[in-house]
């Protein structure tokens, strides 16, 4: 069915926003390396002893590659992660909020909508999050080789349920993160606009983001600890869900640390989600122009 004039067609948000989650991600891939590592390692005896420190020496001692590890699980992540969750969270907003109800109903409305999406994006994802987990682990020593090594050793080692294990956790970091972050940004870009802000300057973008950012580490940060640690262990492994690991954390290391690695998180998180507005409204803009032509073509072939 042809789309209506001047309305972008539904498949473009999961394109944009998925391009747009990948050319992010190939920035703020090295702060994702040390969150990864800082969440890993136990509290007496760390390696890392902080961000900076980490990506010193993980530069020093691995290169470029090591700053980079997981790079190709990550893209895939994102783009599949990403897509879907502001590719159905559109879909739901319409399906769910009504024009002119208060904005208290609509911005609860608006995190229903991007819970529902996150879920649908962690099923979708949750291998490539393995994936990546599991290559940003390991330092030159326990190298996995090529993802697609990683993809048949996993397969062989664990079945074609291996590539979900760690899902309930992953879904409760991806619905968290996603009904903060997608009703979030909405509304504080919205008051900024009320304001006096324009609503298409890349500094509106950027400043919600950022707030956003922030506001979203700050939700997730216990949960993306525990889908870490589940992620990483092989075979049977020593947590059972993410309640085990939560209790276990702050029974031995204390309640501290379900906060492991938050500056490492909000450095690549805060950039990160800066970088795929900024990314995505450019996109969404340019969408708009060449739908704006086609439709101008459309009208005078049609005259």
């Amino acid at each position: 069915m042809a789309e209506a004039r001047g309305r972008p067609p539904v498949w473009l948000e999961f394109v944009q926003s998925g391009t747009a989650a990948v050319c992010a991600t190939l920035i703020v891939n090295p702060f994702d390396v040390m969150k990864t590592r800082l969440q890993l390692q136990p509290a007496s005896g760390a390696r890392y002893s902080g961000l900076v420190t980490g990506l010193v020496d993980v530069g020093r001692t691995e290169g470029l590659r090591g700053l980079q590890r997981g790079l190709a699980a990550a893209s895939l992540l994102q783009f599949s992660n990403v897509a879907c969750r502001f590719g159905f969270f559109d879909i739901f907003k319409g399906l769910l909020l009504v024009p002119g109800e208060d904005g208290r109903t609509a911005h609860l409305k608006s995190m229903a909508a991007g819970g529902g999406s996150g879920l649908i994006a962690a099923v979708v994802s949750n291998p490539f999050f393995l994936l990546k987990t599991r290559f940003q682990a390991v330092d030159n020593s326990g190298a996995r080789g090529s993802l697609a090594d990683a993809v048949r050793t996993l397969y062989a080692s664990e079945g074609a349920s291996g590539f979900f294990k760690g899902l309930p956790a992953f879904a409760v970091r991806v619905v968290v993160a996603s009904s903060v972050q997608l009703s979030t940004y909405e509304t504080i870009k919205a008051a900024l606009v009320a304001r006096g802000l324009s609503a298409e300057r890349v500094t509106t973008h950027f400043a919600a983001s950022l707030i956003t950012g922030a506001a979203v580490v700050a939700a997730m940060q216990p949960f993306d600890l525990a889908c870490t640690r589940m992620m990483s262990q092989d075979g049977a492994g020593r947590y059972r869900n993410v309640a085990h690991v939560l209790v276990e954390t702050v029974r031995t290391e204390g309640p501290l640390a379900l906060y492991a690695g938050v500056v490492a998180n909000f450095a690549r998180f805060g950039p990160y989600c800066c970088l795929v507005y900024v990314f995505l409204e450019q996109f969404r803009a340019l969408g708009k122009k060449v739908g704006a032509a086609r439709d101008r073509v459309s009208r005078i072939s049609q005259a």
